[in-house]
């Protein structure tokens, strides 16, 4: 990541790692996912190992939770 900021001419700052939960009717929704997907995701969910459950903290109704990363750059 810092070889990305600083080849493009920046100087990285703060870095920020945090998780953000995804309601799945609400995600679904502001994506206007076709039903037959929103199946086709539900689908693939139960599907999924448990490892996976488990990180992503998939919940019975689909939501789930995704690690996100903030990163503020100064110009070199």
């Amino acid at each position: 990541m810092v070889q990305a900021v600083t080849g493009t001419g920046f100087a990285p700052g703060t870095i920020v790692q945090r998780r953000v939960r995804l309601d799945f009717a609400s995600w679904i929704a502001r994506m206007r996912t076709p039903e037959i997907r929103a199946q086709a995701i539900r689908s693939l969910q139960a599907e999924m190992s448990s490892d996976v459950v488990t990180h992503f903290a998939i919940e019975a109704d689909g939501s789930f939770m995704l690690d996100i990363m903030s990163l503020e750059a100064t110009p070199i």
